[in-house]
């Protein structure tokens, strides 16, 4: 069964990786190719649709940037790569590896909104896909 994916996931897929990787950031080469190692870190004990939406983030994003590999992770990376992207609630965020501006919770106004945006945290560079609750993360990776 394919299912078919709308034009809005399209922009907001391009949207993020236009933002991770058109700007010059640190990369971390994996050992045996020139490919970055980018981390989808959707937290543990996510509800399975956003589960499947982080993996079906993940196909589209590498579809986009063949040069470099996703990977979907529950938890902080081992390695640090320079890039990821965070996907999640405000709630289940405290177990990601950093802390959400409040001034993007504050943006969060009622069920199912989001909030599709990067930030920087030191030398990181920070996708961020954050929703009020599960469908809210839905609607940020679907648009």
């Amino acid at each position: 069964m394919r299912i078919a994916i709308s034009c809005p996931f399209r922009i907001v897929v391009l949207l993020i990786g236009i933002v991770l990787f058109a700007l010059p950031v640190g990369r971390s080469f994996a050992a045996e190719s020139d490919q970055a190692v980018v981390s989808i870190v959707c937290a543990a004990g996510a509800p399975s649709p956003v589960s499947i939406a982080a993996k079906e983030l993940a196909g589209e994003l590498e579809k986009l940037f063949p040069d470099d590999t996703f990977r979907v992770v529950k938890e902080k990376p081992a390695r640090e790569t320079g890039k990821m992207i965070l996907l999640g609630t405000p709630d289940a965020m405290p177990s990601l590896p950093y802390a959400i501006p409040s001034t993007i919770v504050d943006q969060l106004d009622g069920p199912e909104s989001y909030v599709v945006t990067t930030f920087s945290f030191g030398e990181h560079k920070v996708g961020l896909l954050v929703g009020a609750d599960p469908s809210g993360v839905i609607n940020a990776v679907y648009g």
